[in-house]
């Protein structure tokens, strides 16, 4: 929104009801304009808690904030903005990780859910702050808590450390709509190959010089929103074949759930013999 703050006047940009914790540490990154201000209030803004300026900083919350309001004033587009405790690991809550590492997971997917359909995994590999933002494009339900707009954060790399800290193996969902099948193999080489491959030696780069080793890959989500059974039985088999081509340990999870659970069997008379275990949800 139009807005003037201190004589500056841009855009403005607010989330509310963030619970920020006595005696921690927040930090704040947002890309915007040349001139950057935040501000942090408690609800219905009655006064101003903190104010700090430029693209990056940090601030400690002093007392039990439950219904917080973090606002981001700037004199330029604001294309990205990310506020997480300082002692975040891999832009992920460490107590949340925590939680889920007492739980003891076998896997971990991700790309998960219907945001599987919306995320580039190489547009992931830039500088967070240059990502494209991923967006429900439509459908309602996919962000319905983030302002309908995903900040993409996360990227294959930090998923990798996720998995390793919390004790799970990874499962990386492929997309299949929006992906080609040279996407899909690269992503492959890139958490499986050495660092004589061009993708190896890409992840290497980024500071991970040893493969991931990822063994399951689950062919899309919810394929049943995008393929008649047949299409999709047909699309495995191409990704299935340009994945295997790079690493021919992998193993390829077929969706088997909603109405496709009534053709799996046909569906495996067309790819059964590149697949290896079936998705399904209970």
């Amino acid at each position: 929104y139009e807005t003037e703050l201190n004589g500056m006047k841009g855009l403005g940009q607010s989330q509310q009801w963030l619970h920020l914790q006595p005696g921690k540490t927040y930090e704040w990154n947002v890309a915007a304009g040349e001139h950057v201000t935040v501000r942090v209030m408690p609800e219905f803004r009655r006064y101003v808690l903190f104010e700090g300026t430029g693209a990056k900083g940090t601030f400690t919350v002093q007392f039990n904030m439950p219904f917080a309001r973090f606002e981001v004033y700037s004199d330029g587009p604001i294309s990205y903005i990310s506020l997480k405790p300082a002692d975040h690991f891999h832009n992920c809550r460490r107590d949340v990780l925590d939680a889920i590492k007492e739980m003891h997971p076998k896997t971990i997917r991700l790309p998960g859910g219907i945001f599987a359909e919306k995320t580039d995994w190489k547009d992931g590999l830039k500088p967070i702050e240059e990502r494209h933002p991923i967006d429900h494009d439509g459908k309602a339900i996919l962000f319905c808590c983030h302002e309908n707009y995903d900040s993409h954060e996360l990227n294959i790399d930090d998923y990798a450390a996720i998995c390793d800290y919390v004790g799970a193996e990874m499962e990386v969902t492929v997309r299949l709509t929006f992906c080609d099948l040279q996407d899909a193999a690269d992503l492959v080489e890139y958490c499986n190959g050495d660092v004589s491959t061009p993708m190896g030696a890409l992840r290497a780069l980024n500071g991970h010089p040893e493969p991931y080793n990822v063994r399951y890959w689950e062919m899309d989500n919810e394929t049943f929103r995008w393929f008649s059974w047949e299409e999709y039985a047909h699309t495995v088999v191409r990704y299935a074949r340009a994945m295997k081509a790079v690493d021919p340990g992998v193993q390829i999870g077929l969706c088997s759930y909603h109405y496709f659970r009534l053709h799996v069997e046909d569906m495996l008379a067309i790819c059964g013999e590149d697949v290896d275990f079936l998705a399904d949800r209970v």
